[in-house]
């Protein structure tokens, strides 16, 4: 991955209309599954588990679902 995927997409965080509670709450859950299944490659490439879940969240490259 390049370092790129690591970043969080200001441009895309800031135009989106997505409840920022419930993407707040996905992105905490992603960073956990991210951090449990690609540890290795996150410490490799020195990256930020939290940054690499909101794009993900953000860019629509993984989905949730909300609750109650």
């Amino acid at each position: 991955m390049k370092s790129k995927d690591y970043s969080i997409p200001l441009d895309e965080l800031v135009e989106n209309d997505m409840n920022i509670y419930e993407m707040t709450n996905a992105s905490i859950k992603r960073s956990e599954q991210l951090s449990l299944t690609k540890a290795d490659e996150i410490a490799k490439n020195k990256a930020k588990v939290t940054s690499m879940a909101i794009r993900e969240i953000v860019s629509g490259k993984v989905k949730y679902k909300y609750s109650e």
